[in-house]
């Protein structure tokens, strides 16, 4: 039996304290970076499934990398979760709490072709003119 390779690519962005809370990126930016995330970085094909998780902060750009894995024949799964989640979880979840394996979370690494995380630290991200 043939086994499936499983693509994990992760994608941070880090500004320095320098640069503004947000930052604007053009449509046509934003969606250049989708598609050498999609067509290059995981090399997606048709049929493929692909998990995409990211945080809200990250929205105009998981827009593009969702059509764009669209236009490339897979089909996406996408996973938004607010930037504090980790940080309560790890400040309020029991010792059985943070032992728990997610069903969720193991069926992607299992079943999914592709996985993408999109993390944005210390800004948001924006569409617009820039």
């Amino acid at each position: 039996m043939e086994e499936t390779l499983l693509i994990k690519v992760v994608l941070f962005l880090i500004i320095s304290k320098g640069v503004p809370a947000k930052m604007t990126f053009s449509e046509s930016r934003l969606s250049r970076i989708a598609q050498i995330l999609v067509r290059y970085s995981l090399a997606v094909q048709p049929g493929q499934l692909v998990a995409v998780m990211a945080g809200v902060e990250a929205i105009p750009l998981v827009r593009e990398v969702y059509r764009e894995i669209l236009r490339a024949g897979a089909y996406p799964e996408l996973q938004l979760k607010m930037d504090e989640a980790d940080e309560i979880y790890l400040k309020e979840a029991s010792d059985e709490q943070l032992s728990f394996v997610s069903p969720l979370k193991q069926l992607i690494n299992e079943r999914f072709d592709r996985l993408l995380y999109i993390g944005v630290n210390g800004t948001r991200l924006s569409s617009g003119s820039a």
